[in-house]
């Protein structure tokens, strides 16, 4: 005679759009905080949803595509330095 309703109800709704809008805004801010190359890389890299190869971007930006690497290995470090104190919440 009744069904049971599988959707989520909206306390919890808003709860996760109040958490996606902060963890927006927490990886906006630290993304801001990279340098413009960095963030270039990241957001071609890390952030697009079609993803470009380090070859291109490398000659994009004018370096080789290790370099394109490394630049977003630091990038990435520093990114997990800003957002480790958010890591409980992020999860």
């Amino acid at each position: 005679d009744h069904l049971p309703d599988d959707a989520p109800d909206p306390e919890t709704l808003v709860a996760a759009r109040h958490d996606s809008a902060l963890r927006d805004r927490w990886i906006a801010e630290a993304v801001s905080n990279l340098s413009e190359r960095e963030q270039t890389i990241i957001r071609a890299r890390r952030l697009s949803d079609d993803a470009v190869t380090l070859e291109s971007l490398g000659k994009r930006l004018g370096i080789s595509k290790e370099r394109v690497r490394q630049i977003e290995h630091q990038a990435i470090q520093k990114l997990r330095a800003f957002l480790e104190p958010h890591r409980e919440a992020l999860t």
